[in-house]
């Protein structure tokens, strides 16, 4: 299996207003320089982010921006006050953030009395806010978009895709299989999300058990792997652990090392140390590409600055499964250095008729036309 279009975000139509250039290089070199904050809501001890900041960052170069990070180490309120900082700042021109424990509209509501254009990524308002706004008619002019990934489809694809490999390996008993699943923190949009896709799995396949659901505020390895030791214990018949992202799934796959049950492990972000784990077999597959969306926002709101409005202000994209049968067409963040992002941008490539965001080294077929 090849992976596809879980990054191809072909949606937007434009019309370029810059006079073509004598090539990409001298396009970047003749426009103003332009300088984006990027407030990553976490920091690189999560390896998602870690990655995430990475490639936002090799955009940036791509591109010729000044990026300037800025970490809020999972605290909301931290996050209001350096975006405060930032809104105020004229040598910041725009900010890229993500949402913490719902403070999305206290974000916007921040760029707005300031009016800096603000672009969410990852993460953005809740169904209930969302539906506020739409009911009361409140808009925010500096929001310029929000880039998401399909958290309830990937967390319906992870189960559905585990329980398929667990009776493809003979795991099951007369199909029935036995789960257990570890979540992320209680009031995280995308552990939400997730969860709800797995329970949406769970109601269509009657031969999924789902033991227990545990949240977990703490994302670690090490808690990870404490909590499923206790779990396994508790429910021996186990044989298919998801998981809330690749973090948690490498604690459950160190906590598994040893066992003589094969329980397959499902993650999610695509991180360099769970594809080698995937390698090894150690973990069933993973669901990403959503760590390059920082990268594909920053082409966005780098496109607007320079006279480019996009048409639809919300993306949300599918993630893609990686298994051993398909890790090799995800080069890691070291390998992804010689991919310029630069090429997707409709200021600098005016012949584009939408933009085509594809993860490096994929076979054309998975491109969109």
């Amino acid at each position: 299996m090849i992976v596809r279009a879980a990054l191809i975000a072909a949606f937007l139509t434009v019309t370029p207003i810059l006079e073509p250039k004598a090539s990409q290089s001298d396009t970047v070199a003749a426009l103003q320089k332009n300088r984006i904050c990027f407030l990553n809501g976490r920091d690189r001890t999560y390896l998602f982010w870690r990655d995430f900041e990475d490639f936002i960052q090799l955009a940036a170069r791509n591109l010729g921006i000044e990026l300037s990070v800025y970490r809020a180490n999972s605290n909301p309120f931290r996050q209001l006050e350096i975006l405060n900082e930032l809104a105020q700042n004229d040598a910041c021109q725009a900010i890229i953030t993500r949402t913490l424990k719902r403070n999305g509209i206290e974000l916007l509501e921040i760029a707005e009395r300031a009016k800096k254009p603000i672009f969410l990524v990852n993460s953005s308002l809740t169904i209930e806010q969302q539906k506020e706004m739409d009911d009361t008619g409140r808009k925010f002019i500096y929001w310029v978009g929000e880039m998401l990934p399909d958290d309830e489809l990937a967390g319906y694809q992870q189960a559905k895709a585990l329980t398929l490999a667990a009776r493809k390996n003979k795991l099951d008993d007369e199909g029935m299989v036995h789960m257990v699943a570890l979540a992320g923190p209680h009031a995280n949009n995308a552990s939400l999300a997730r969860v709800s896709g797995l329970r949406r799995y769970a109601t269509e396949d009657k031969k999924v058990n789902i033991a227990q659901i545990v949240n977990s505020e703490d994302v670690s390895q090490q808690i990870a792997a404490h909590r499923t030791s206790a779990i396994l214990e508790r429910y021996p018949q186990t044989n298919i652990v998801w998981t809330h992202n690749d973090q948690i799934a490498l604690g459950v796959s160190n906590a598994t090392r040893n066992s003589k049950r094969k329980i397959l492990i499902g993650g999610m972000d695509w991180s360099h140390e769970a594809i080698e784990e995937i390698k090894k077999g150690n973990i069933e597959l993973s669901l990403g590409g959503h760590v390059m969306h920082g990268a594909w926002a920053l082409i966005l709101v780098y496109d607007y600055l320079n006279g480019i409005q996009p048409t639809v202000k919300s993306v949300r994209i599918p993630l893609e499964i990686l298994t051993s049968d398909n890790y090799q067409a995800f080069k890691t963040i070291k390998a992804a250095n010689n991919f310029d992002f630069s090429t997707y941008s409709k200021v600098l490539n005016r012949s584009l008729g939408k933009y085509n965001f594809a993860l490096p080294n994929l076979d054309k077929s998975s491109t969109i036309e």
